[in-house]
């Protein structure tokens, strides 16, 4: 079974930062709409997560980030943040 969720986000970038490594795949041209629509794949092996970013067709300061599935893994950034904070824990 598959999940979606999807989120709004204002920004002027156009990809943010989510914690997880991705690699980009394809994109499009959306119907109706004067914006692209970018597709990436989650980099992990093994891990079948897809999303799409594009800008809001109604208000382009608006980039609509969509995930497909959820990860299989942890993001490398939680994992680095669990090591830093056993590393410092330990220095006491």
């Amino acid at each position: 079974m598959s999940s979606r969720i999807a989120f709004r986000t204002r920004s002027e970038l156009e990809i943010m930062d989510d914690g997880y490594k991705w690699r980009k795949y394809g994109k499009k041209s959306v119907k109706n709409s004067p914006n692209l629509r970018n597709y990436y794949k989650c980099s992990f092996e093994g891990c079948n997560v897809k999303k799409t970013v594009e800008r809001d067709r109604d208000d382009s300061s608006y980039v609509i980030t969509t995930y497909d599935s959820v990860h299989n893994h942890e993001s490398p950034f939680s994992t680095s943040y669990t090591q830093i904070s056993s590393f410092l824990s330990s220095d006491s």
